[in-house]
């Protein structure tokens, strides 16, 4: 649920980071109307209304009309995690976005899209989320597709916007420390190669990343030590979440990327998992997160050769296996 956003929590065998982000960027054929910043502005108070009255019912249907891509696996399963981890769950917690600044994306055709940096009024001051929406054709409603947490020092990525206000895409790598359409990859592989490997020159000097890393091996190291044997640990790229690639103020690029962290673990006098990790499917043997991360790639003309990490959400999403 979205407001998993005011929490870090130990989660049955994981550790789930903040926020981060995913959206759909499928095309079609079909012309889109002009939207309104107005417009815009009533989906994001609409989707607010609509997120409390999923998550105060329990209702992951409900959840589902007005999420899509990442988000909605994450939201659905918190969704679970509350209704049956606890049989007298602490009421939920509404909430408002406020302050709103929408930037809508340039589009002719269908999908629209456009970016809103909201301050939910449950958060502490020094706190924004960044949130994606999406509306795939005319008969289909909009849909929040991702989202990062952003906590200052660390800003929401400023925008390039031309004559009309739209966020511009970017078509082209030239002038990028690194091609932004790949860029998801190469983090799903800095990460298992434990911040080594060839992508070392663009990730390392990013400190939400170093701290993901030591979350990862102080997480492993933890298991080890309760006798479990972590006989995998690793991160995909969920290709099938593409996300929009825009063109920051600076002349770099900005883009959401959806990573599987999946470990697999044993132990021979077998494992009880967490309430939460019981609520989606009792004890397991291969725990999944699904995490997203707003990534900033820096544009050569300012002197930039390397990625930084803006944002980070995440959330358990499955339990498999048959440990006892």
């Amino acid at each position: 649920m979205l407001t998993n956003f005011l929490r870090q929590t130990a989660t049955g065998l994981v550790t789930i980071v903040l926020l981060s982000l995913t959206a759909c960027s499928g095309k079609t054929t079909d012309s889109a109307p002009f939207l309104t910043n107005i417009e815009a502005e009533r989906v994001v108070n609409d989707y607010a209304a609509k997120n409390n009255e999923a998550n105060a019912n329990g209702d992951e249907q409900r959840l589902q009309q007005i999420e899509g891509d990442a988000m909605a696996i994450i939201d659905t399963a918190a969704i679970s995690i509350r209704k049956n981890a606890d049989p007298k769950p602490p009421p939920h917690q509404s909430f408002r976005l406020t302050d709103n600044q929408i930037v809508i994306i340039e589009a002719a055709n269908y999908p629209r899209s456009f970016l809103a940096v909201a301050h939910p009024d449950v958060a502490k001051d020094d706190f924004d989320l960044t949130l994606l929406f999406q509306q795939q054709s005319a008969t289909t409603p909009w849909k929040m597709i991702a989202t990062i947490g952003v906590e200052k020092p660390q800003q929401a990525p400023k925008l390039r916007v031309n004559q009309e206000g739209h966020a511009e895409l970017v078509t082209s790598p030239a002038g990028l420390a690194t091609d932004p359409g790949k860029v998801c990859g190469a983090l799903s592989d800095y990460l298992n190669a434990d911040g080594n490997g060839p992508h070392v020159s663009l990730f390392a000097k990013d400190k939400i990343l170093a701290g993901t890393l030591a979350r990862d091996a102080a997480h492993k190291k933890a298991l080890q030590q309760q006798g479990i044997t972590v006989e995998r640990y690793g991160y995909s790229h969920r290709e099938e979440f593409p996300a929009p690639i825009l063109r920051t103020a600076e002349g770099g690029a900005f883009t959401f990327c959806a990573l599987e962290r999946r470990a697999r673990i044993s132990s021979p006098a077998g494992f009880a998992a967490g309430n939460e990790a019981k609520a989606l499917l009792g004890h397991g043997d291969l725990v999944t997160v699904m995490e997203q991360t707003g990534l900033g790639i820096y544009g050569l003309e300012i002197g930039g050769s390397s990625v930084t990490a803006i944002g980070a959400q995440g959330g358990l999403i499955r339990v498999t296996g048959t440990k006892k």
